[in-house]
């Protein structure tokens, strides 16, 4: 193969990828899913069928039917992969889920909300007084009073 040969290969995929409005491999890697996806489908028909007769033999119908809402459950799972993976529609998805499970809710409501709960009112109303008051009547000396309770002691800082 010629060098010239290899330069018109590559024109004819840019100019492919033009026409497809996506990179090329990505256009393939979506008709290889495809393909995929059909001969699961085919397989997966072949495998119901077999099942419905040999229920049928049996006088088993009401697995078939758990058997179709389980595979409407995979479809759905699958049309989810979809949007997910899709490369414009994953990312606001992305964005989505960045800003409402982590930062509001790890930053804002783990961090802040819960943390101040935790500080002021079970640690400041209830834990801290109780071990205070504990730690004052077994240990009658100051010092040590306050190097392990207190403003600044090691146990109820606060």
């Amino acid at each position: 193969m010629e060098k010239n040969d290899f330069e018109k290969f590559q024109r004819l995929a840019e100019i492919a990828s033009e026409k497809a409005g996506i990179p090329l491999p990505y256009l393939f890697t979506l008709k290889r899913q495809e393909l995929v996806n059909e001969i699961v489908e085919q397989i997966m028909e072949i495998q119901d069928k077999e099942k419905e007769i040999k229920e049928q033999k049996t006088g088993q119908k009401a697995k078939t039917e758990k058997r179709k809402k389980a595979r409407k459950k995979v479809l759905l799972a699958e049309n989810i992969d979809s949007v997910l993976t899709h490369p414009l529609l994953g990312i606001p998805v992305l964005l989505l889920v960045l800003y409402f499970g982590l930062y509001r809710f790890v930053g804002v409501f783990a961090a802040g909300t819960l943390v101040d709960f935790l500080e002021n009112t079970v640690f400041g109303e209830h834990i801290n007084p109780f071990v205070t008051e504990w730690f004052t009547s077994l240990v009658p000396y100051p010092a040590l009073q306050d190097l392990f309770v207190g403003e600044y002691g090691i146990f109820t800082q606060q």
